[in-house]
């Protein structure tokens, strides 16, 4: 997960839909030459609905460019992921997306289908 894309997911997401279940899974590994796990902003997604996990091995990245969205090269990385609530991982998924910043309103649109309201507005902001 880009920093970027965590810091919209917290700000658009998870800050305007407070009441709402939501859980998000972030998954943090060594991709740009910066990523380090001494360095990696756990700040970023500091919402109590949030799990963050160190990859190391890239072993979920892999899983899901192999299983999921057919990244040729190397692996995924800056994607969102949607599930049907209760779902475990190794359903279906509703809808993905990335990287996460250019994908952001199908994110919205389809998490706010899984919710069955819309969230709050543009022009609330």
């Amino acid at each position: 997960m880009c920093v970027a894309g965590a810091r919209w997911v917290r700000s658009e997401i998870l800050e305007k839909h407070q009441k709402e279940k939501i859980e998000v899974y972030a998954i943090w590994f060594h991709t740009l030459p910066a990523d380090f796990r001494f360095t990696w902003p756990s700040s970023a997604l500091d919402d109590p609905r949030v799990t963050n996990f160190w990859d190391a091995q890239k072993v979920a990245g892999d899983w899901y460019a192999a299983n999921l969205t057919q990244r040729t090269r190397g692996a995924e990385w800056d994607t969102w992921i949607l599930y049907p609530p209760g779902k475990p991982f190794g359903d279906a998924s509703l809808a993905w997306g990335h990287p996460i910043i250019t994908s952001r309103e199908k994110l919205r649109s389809e998490l706010e289908k899984v919710q069955g309201s819309p969230g709050p507005s543009h022009a609330s902001r």
